[in-house]
């Protein structure tokens, strides 16, 4: 399994607690809640997107994929 940037992983944690509670996830609610411009959820969007990690419908969200989710990580790291 690959490695993603911690910038990464807090997208997929934040997709996941989103779409729990909302089922599809718009940018405007992760930007609200990253504390940044819509414009660079998108853009990470369209990363994640293409590695497969979630499904962007533009002007309709995002949800994770099993891939997505399977790389979120909650605990701590074993040792």
């Amino acid at each position: 399994m690959k490695i993603y940037s911690a910038e990464k992983e807090e997208y997929l944690k934040l997709i996941d607690k989103n779409q729990a509670e909302e089922g599809t996830v718009r940018n405007h609610k992760l930007a609200e809640q990253l504390g940044i411009a819509n414009s660079s959820v998108t853009e990470m969007f369209l990363k994640m997107s293409q590695k497969g990690l979630i499904v962007y419908k533009p002007y309709k969200g995002v949800k994770l994929t099993e891939e997505g989710a399977a790389h979120i990580f909650y605990g701590k790291p074993k040792k």
